[in-house]
């Protein structure tokens, strides 16, 4: 402007132009972060579903899951993550019994969920075995056990729906009582 090669007019122009590609801009930088997770997302994904393809057919002839009547035992459990050369958990010995309340107190990344995911079969045991009323859970059909199983993640996450819907999700086939007899089991039936 001070050396006349821009007027007034055209600084304004290019002002408002500059304004007007900020969003755009701004939004396109938020994109690339958004897919780059769902890149990582679909990846993990994949390799979830490729597992589960994977499973042996052995399964089928594997002992069916009953009605848990004394307790779940964690014997000497060690684990560590795949291609991984630190166990993650050491020497875990504990036993649940029926009514039992547990909570597992500790910082980010000390092994609370891992071992939770231990039960389900999410991954398998490097040493020790978890038992359920003294059967080993490896004994046990993989379909069959992760049906008797119910996990409350600590990322809550609701799907578009009615909350009849949400309750229902891993049971399609569940008629009105059913739902709510699950409300009254996890004491949300009243505000619900």
């Amino acid at each position: 402007i001070f050396n006349g090669s821009f007027t007034q007019g055209e600084f304004m122009a290019f002002l408002l132009t500059l304004l007007f590609l900020l969003r755009p801009l701004t939004q396109l930088s938020q994109m690339f972060g958004k897919i780059t997770q769902a890149n990582i997302s679909g990846e993990r994904i994949f390799e979830i579903i490729d597992k589960e393809n994977s499973e042996s057919h052995e399964e089928e002839s594997k002992v069916h899951v009953t009605t848990l009547k004394y307790s779940i035992q964690f014997k000497n459990v060690h684990f560590r993550y795949p291609e991984t050369n630190n166990d993650v958990l050491h020497g875990i010995n504990l036993e649940v019994k029926i009514g039992d309340t547990i909570a597992f107190v500790g910082s980010s990344g000390s092994g609370k969920s891992t071992l939770m995911d231990l039960i389900p079969r999410f991954y398998n045991l490097s040493v020790g075995e978890i038992t359920f009323d003294g059967v080993n859970i490896k004994d046990y059909n993989l379909h069959d056990l992760r049906r008797k199983i119910g996990i409350v993640t600590q990322n809550i996450f609701l799907f578009h729906g009615t909350v009849a819907e949400n309750i229902a999700y891993g049971r399609p086939n569940s008629n009105l009582t059913d739902i709510i007899e699950a409300a009254k089991l996890a004491n949300a039936h009243e505000f619900i």
